[in-house]
């Protein structure tokens, strides 16, 4: 886990921090609004945990999911934080069906 730890933490410019919530689970925390920007910094941690995975280096599957607060609103933690949650569980059934049909 402590290497999965330090690519989502290298993957991340400086606009981000992360913070570990629980076993196996991570927050990434930024200012960034722009849904592009963070779907880079997401592809940036997927290739850098297949670049571990191609040196032979043993890591778990990694799920994520996020959510966008813009502001302009009163801050609602639990909502935000179930969206990125549902869309987290969303990515892991899409990615066990691609597996289950790879696997056939």
């Amino acid at each position: 886990m402590k290497a999965v730890a330090d690519i989502i933490r290298k993957s991340f410019n400086k606009h981000y921090t992360c913070y570990r919530f629980g076993g196996d689970e991570f927050f990434i925390i930024g200012n960034e609004t722009d849904k592009e920007k963070i779907e880079y910094q997401l592809r940036t941690m997927t290739n850098n945990l297949a670049k571990m995975r191609e040196k032979g280096i043993q890591l778990p599957t990694v799920s994520y999911g996020y959510s966008i607060f813009k502001g302009g609103e009163k801050l609602d933690f639990h909502k935000t934080l179930k969206e990125a949650d549902d869309q987290m569980y969303h990515f892991k059934r899409i990615h066990k069906a691609y597996a289950a049909r790879k696997a056939t």
